[in-house]
């Protein structure tokens, strides 16, 4: 098991996982070198696994299970955050793969295929000695199978390649790459303003991409939030940088139901207007795909409350901003559709 002081750093993974689900595929792309597009499904599995050892029976919690899923396939993955590297890994990781496994097995003339996910470690924390490749070796009486476990090192990528690959998911952990300079840090001043310029980078970079729609706001403030909560917890000692990292940061999520709508009414409307697209096959199909998907995301967005209508500023702000569209488009919206 984990050891306690790990807690925030895994609440956070798993708050990732949970409320920014789709920044899981550009994870997944530069882990595992695949060419997944961005609008496939990411459906959250089972993260519990009972594990039975001699009369008890143990649960443990994987840090995530979770399918990508398109219109031909879909593959299992599992995913584990380390703050530090850890010598019992490997067998944690043998007996997560494995329940894994079992719990996706196909039976077929009398055979039995069990299907391992593609599994990686992302380390928080490593050295010039940390391996890039887990292996584990499965030896039956017919030979020997390789189950390999690449490892994702948050200290290979700074800001420039984190934005450029879109790997959104590692900007809560970034605060490790200066874990070891935190004092000079805190205590100089060029060594600071340096440190503050780089989480301006990250504000305006998350700015930037929320306004190309490529994220919502929601998502933009829960990575402001979780990073300053990592940040909070690693420099807790050191009181000018925690300061320069929250006031930088800033914004708070607010849950309430609006929000909750807005954000299904967003995403389900993108999800299917993508899907409606790519099941054209052709530019034009995925456009009017998006634009009715579009549509059904507004409704999505609006039909649980019946005092929203056009005069209402505030949804109606809301929507032109988050689904990206005219205020004349909205007007029609509503004259026309609603």
């Amino acid at each position: 098991m984990k050891n306690i002081s790990n807690t925030i750093y895994d609440d956070v993974f798993r708050t990732l996982i949970n409320d920014c689900k789709y920044l899981l595929i550009p994870l997944v792309n530069e882990i595992f070198k695949c060419n997944y597009e961005g609008d496939e499904d990411v459906i959250l599995k089972q993260n519990e696994i009972l594990l039975k050892q001699q009369k008890n029976i143990q649960k443990r919690i994987t840090d995530t299970s979770f399918a990508i899923r398109s219109l031909e396939f879909e593959k299992n993955y599992h995913l584990e955050c380390q703050s530090k590297v850890d010598g019992s890994i490997m067998i944690r990781m043998y007996e997560y793969d494995s329940q894994i496994a079992r719990n996706n097995y196909e039976l077929y003339d009398e055979t039995l295929y069990v299907n391992f996910p593609m599994s990686a470690i992302i380390y928080l924390r490593s050295y010039n000695n940390t391996t890039d490749m887990l292996k584990i070796c499965i030896k039956t009486s017919d030979g020997n199978q390789i189950h390999n476990i690449p490892i994702l090192k948050i200290r290979n990528y700074d800001i420039e390649s984190i934005f450029c690959k879109r790997l959104l998911f590692l900007i809560p952990f970034y605060i490790f790459n200066y874990e070891s300079e935190l004092n000079i840090i805190d205590n100089n001043v060029k060594k600071y303003e340096e440190l503050m310029n780089t989480y301006k980078k990250i504000v305006n970079g998350l700015d930037s991409l929320h306004e190309q729609a490529f994220i919502d706001e929601y998502t933009k403030i829960t990575l402001f939030e979780l990073t300053k909560m990592v940040v909070n917890n690693l420099a807790d000692k050191y009181k000018n940088i925690k300061k320069g990292v929250s006031e930088i940061m800033g914004g708070k999520i607010l849950d309430h139901p609006a929000k909750t709508i807005r954000n299904e009414g967003i995403e389900e409307g993108r999800r299917e207007g993508v899907r409606e697209g790519r099941k054209e096959g052709r530019t034009e199909g995925r456009k009017d795909g998006r634009e009715e998907g579009r549509k059904e995301g507004i409704l999505a967005y609006i039909n649980l409350s019946k005092k929203f209508n056009v005069e209402d500023k505030e949804i109606f702000e809301s929507i032109v901003k988050e689904f990206n569209v005219s205020e004349d488009y909205v007007r029609e919206f509503f004259m026309n559709d609603f």
